[in-house]
């Protein structure tokens, strides 16, 4: 007998399954793998949490493990249990009643896992393979993986007991990771069109366009300043409150006009008053339901500018404020500094008298 498993797993409310060369153990019942006559695993993902339920079918009759919560100790206990098959296939008359004849020792039957095709829906909570689901003929003699080394095993030797077969070379299924990936992929595309639904653009995409290059320049109604240049634009509404959730919420609206972001300021040019926010006296600004929080160093209260899309008004101020105060800012400090230092003038001492001579008129 062997003392250490291959594999040691936990299933369901603390069971575990060890896997031994020749023998697996489910919860104190050693069964042999000589006795296998199929197996099938099912892969689900239930609320996010992956999961693995194996179906082990012997000549005395059907173990099901379920909740394998290791998805990769599973995938061992799968790849092995393929290797196996493989390895020690043979048909006995007694055992299966169906086959007239047995096959020829040249041509001999090997398993490969397949996957189960869904429905687009159902493609989203499971997926599942069964290992013996269809066979496909091998002409001549087949390469088995044992010890670690590839090696050609003829009919007559594979079904000797003491063939030791190990999980060093065991090869993962191609169609595995691309199953994975493409379900990744979906995910994916699926999130990208709730966030536009739910936000009013794509994500990603602004995010990506703003790290790529320099933000597009539009034209508005302002009067701009030297090298000052509009970024963004968007209707919006000024108020004192953040906007309440529910129909009846009633929105407190001070004054109505558009929001332009240049690369110098925040102007707000409503219908009743202009605001003119210099980014260097911005303290604040925050993403709220409905709108976007800004509060400065001379404002009393935090003021609400209500949007349609106020995560990517968010997102342009983010980007233009930051470069502001790494670029723009640092620039501006220094040339007012040169300026100070060229126009500076002492003041004489306190009680001396200046005496300036004044021009003779003839």
């Amino acid at each position: 007998m062997f003392t250490e498993p291959i594999v040691e797993c936990v299933y369901g409310w603390g069971q575990t399954l060890q896997l031994y060369p020749d023998h697996v153990d489910i919860e104190g019942t050693s069964y042999t793998l000589h006795d296998l006559i199929n197996f099938k695993p099912v892969y689900r993902r239930i609320l996010g949490v992956p999961s693995m339920r194996l179906e082990l079918q012997f000549t005395s009759g059907r173990v099901v493990i379920r909740g394998i919560a290791d998805i990769s100790l599973a995938l061992k206990v799968i790849a092995y249990l393929h290797t196996w098959s493989a390895v020690h296939l043979r048909y006995s008359v007694e055992e299966i009643q169906s086959i007239p004849e047995l096959p020829a020792p040249a041509m001999l039957v090997e398993r490969t896992p397949r996957p189960l095709v869904l429905s687009e829906a159902g493609r989203e909570r499971f997926w599942e393979y069964d290992s013996h689901d269809q066979p496909t003929i091998a002409v001549g003699p087949f390469d088995a993986i044992v010890d670690g080394e590839d090696e050609t095993v003829s009919p007559a030797d594979s079904t000797s007991p003491e063939l030791a077969v190990t999980l060093d070379a065991v090869t993962s299924w191609p169609w595995t990771d691309e199953r994975h990936l493409q379900h990744k992929q979906r995910l994916q595309r699926l999130q990208r069109e709730r966030e536009a639904r739910l936000y009013g653009f794509d994500i990603e995409d602004l995010a990506e366009r703003l790290r790529a290059g320099p933000l597009p320049q539009i034209s508005v109604p302002a009067v701009l300043l030297d090298g000052e240049c509009a970024h963004y634009s968007i209707e919006a509404r000024l108020c004192d409150e953040a906007p309440g959730e529910g129909k009846r919420a009633k929105l407190k609206v001070k004054d109505q006009g558009r929001l332009v972001l240049t690369n110098l300021r925040l102007i707000y040019l409503g219908r009743q008053r202009h605001i003119t926010l210099s980014y260097e006296h911005m303290l604040q600004y925050s993403p709220v339901p409905g709108a976007v929080m800004i509060s400065t160093a001379y404002w009393h209260r935090q003021q609400f500018f209500v949007m349609p899309r106020p995560l990517e008004c968010a997102m342009y101020l983010e980007h233009i404020w930051k470069h502001f105060q790494d670029k723009i800012l640092p620039a501006t400090h220094q040339y007012q500094k040169r300026a100070q230092t060229q126009s500076l003038f002492v003041p004489p001492p306190t009680g001396s008298k200046v005496t300036r001579e004044l021009p003779v008129m003839l």
